[in-house]
């Protein structure tokens, strides 16, 4: 009789190899699992840099780990950013410049205009501005400003024309109102002075030998009843009443010839 034979089953033998029953790589292939389950809660495109920092006195090393946006997507954001600045600061100047242009351009005419006003008044004219007129040809001059300022290609869209013209009558009216003043030149600004001028003619036409106190008598007369002040707040608005009572006789001793601006440009 023949002794038992035992026999090692295949599991036993792994086990009894110093590996483990998962062979020689069982420890690297464990961590790659671990590790790589730990890694999928961070953005793919973050990568990790490691800084050792010494502190000095005391000779301890201490790691610091920071986690970092990819570089190519962060150049490409920077790069997208740096444009859109650009963009937007090479808009932004050039609509200042363009809007500082327009108006320059149109005080130069408004110191034009005023200086032919200026010299018609100095040579016997009694010029009067009807500025309904002078709106509609500033805005021809607009046009004509932005045709020169940005020929062809370069001429704004629609929208930005409107703007400059705009920006021109603005710049325009302000300055020549402004130099109208200072040079003390005499022009209709209101309905009023007109009517108060064809009152003067129309008294010095029918009544022609009045004396100078006769004049400012009725002078003061005419504008009480232009301003249609009653006499019990007259002391409140004597400035105003001796103001165009100051025209009225203006008018009465030297109508001077009218004429209308902007009609007139260039006839000096």
């Amino acid at each position: 009789m023949h002794p038992p034979i035992y026999t090692t089953s295949p599991v036993e033998n792994a086990m009894d190899n110093r590996y483990g029953r998962h062979g020689p790589h069982a420890w690297r292939r464990w961590h790659e699992r671990r590790f790589h389950r730990c890694s999928s809660y961070f953005d793919n495109s973050a990568y990790t840099v490691i800084v050792h920092v010494q502190l000095p006195p005391v000779k301890t090393e201490r790691v610091i780990f920071i986690i970092m946006p990819n570089a190519a997507d962060f150049e490409e954001e920077d790069d997208f950013a740096e444009i859109r600045s650009d963009q937007s600061s090479i808009s932004l100047s050039q609509s200042t410049v363009n809007h500082r242009l327009i108006e320059n351009v149109a005080r130069r005419q408004a110191r034009k205009d005023a200086k032919e006003i200026e010299r018609l008044n100095k040579n016997g004219n009694f010029v009067r501005v009807q500025w309904d007129k002078v709106a509609y040809e500033t805005d021809s001059l607009a046009e004509e400003a932005i045709e020169t300022l940005y020929p062809g290609a370069q001429t704004p869209d629609d929208r930005e024309c409107d703007l400059l013209v705009e920006k021109y009558q603005d710049a325009y009216q302000q300055s020549f109102k402004e130099r109208l003043n200072s040079a003390l030149v005499d022009y209709f600004d209101t309905e009023l002075e007109t009517r108060l001028r064809k009152i003067a003619i129309a008294d010095r036409e029918n009544t022609p030998q009045h004396t100078p106190s006769h004049i400012r008598d009725l002078a003061v007369v005419r504008v009480l009843f232009q301003l249609n002040v009653s006499l019990d707040v007259v002391d409140d608005h004597l400035t105003e009443i001796h103001k165009w009572a100051d025209k009225y006789e203006g008018y009465y001793s030297n109508p001077r010839e009218e004429v209308i601006w902007p009609d007139c440009r260039g006839s000096f």
